[in-house]
């Protein structure tokens, strides 16, 4: 960490030691700018990052920039998600003048230290490619979405076998296998929107993602038996994800894991026992950054309590309707107040 600096705006002279600059064109940053003051920097949303976004759909450890001879090159440090270059998937890329790269809902575009900062004032000229891409990327969600839920592999279904599945012959059976399975597969590089995390039960009640609901049991009638090698691999490959997850402490998306483990083999056990663990988690950190967030606020530390409630809010993205979230979203604005008040005094 250290070889980058944020600024909020694009007007921003060039800084002592700059080597190069990223504008974020689209996402939750759509406006800052990072400069480069070292050869190499890593992107993610993980607070250990030179270039640190506020993108859920980013990893923690993202992407790496590293100078190379003359050039700069970007390079996908096998996240979740991916990066695309200039709108298409990519592990690497060299970057020129104006180039993009976009990780989860996330893109930068490249400036050069040489450009000055006449460029960086306008309009990104990749906008609207971005906005075709992201286009893209969303119907390609509904796609996914419709065939993973009940009615539109409910309608597939009716469309193999004539409007009725039980008409239905071995071989065309065996494509339905085949058709799910690969929804699946596919649903796993985007689940962060595939399936949302279920609200919050009172306390004393289980998880909601816990028992299986309507909606997952209709499902169940036309997947593969449970025991099948199909569905077999997609949960392994679902469970082992959330796994990693689970033990880097991210909780939120090894939550969403367990939970597609669940939709797709509901009698997991161990899915079962760690998506337990991983709500349970989610709560902890979030009484203790409530907790850490207002001592800070007490203490005077403004920009410690602002990050731990933004933490909060980060966390609670998928469950605004959980009390905490709105606490945290209250102390986060009386934070901004005294930070604003503060400067408004000095």
């Amino acid at each position: 960490m250290g070889s980058a600096v944020r600024y909020k705006h694009t007007d921003v002279p060039r800084q002592p030691g700059e080597m190069a600059r990223f504008k974020v064109v689209q996402g939750p940053d759509q406006g800052a700018v990072y400069v480069l003051t070292g050869p190499k920097a890593t992107v993610g949303r993980g607070e250990s990052n030179d270039l640190v976004v506020s993108d859920l759909k980013a990893s923690r450890l993202h992407a790496e920039i590293s100078q190379v001879g003359p050039d700069w090159v970007v390079k996908d440090l096998g996240s979740v998600n991916g990066i695309l270059y200039n709108g298409k998937a990519s592990k690497s890329a060299t970057l020129r003048m104006g180039d993009t790269f976009t990780l989860g809902e996330t893109t930068l575009e490249f400036m050069s230290a040489e450009a000055g900062t006449m460029m960086l004032r306008a309009p990104a000229k990749s906008v609207v490619q971005v906005r075709e891409n992201l286009q893209a990327v969303e119907g390609q969600k509904e796609r996914v979405r419709k065939m993973t839920t009940f009615g539109g592999l409910k309608e597939f279904a009716a469309g193999l076998g004539g409007g009725d599945t039980g008409a239905m012959g071995q071989e065309q059976k065996k494509k339905l296998m085949i058709r799910v399975v690969a929804g699946l597969v596919i649903a796993w590089f985007l689940m962060d929107e595939m399936f949302p995390s279920a609200p919050q039960k009172p306390e004393g009640r289980k998880p909601a993602a816990i028992s299986a609901n309507k909606e997952a049991e209709d499902l169940g009638k036309y997947l593969p038996k449970p025991d099948s090698p199909e569905i077999n691999r997609a949960a392994d490959m679902f469970f082992k994800q959330g796994f990693r997850e689970f033990r880097e402490k991210n909780y939120l998306r090894a939550k969403a894991n367990f939970e597609n483990v669940l939709r797709v083999d509901p009698g997991h056990r161990l899915a079962r026992l760690y998506l337990q663990n991983s709500t349970m988690a989610i709560a902890e950190d979030t009484k203790s950054l409530l907790e850490q967030g207002k001592r800070s606020m007490t203490s005077g530390k403004y920009r410690d309590a602002k990050g731990a409630f933004e933490s909060v809010l980060r966390l609670l993205y998928y469950d605004q309707s959980n009390p905490a979230y709105e606490e945290a979203k209250e102390q986060l604005q009386k934070v901004k107040d005294k930070m604003a008040g503060a400067e408004a005094t000095s």
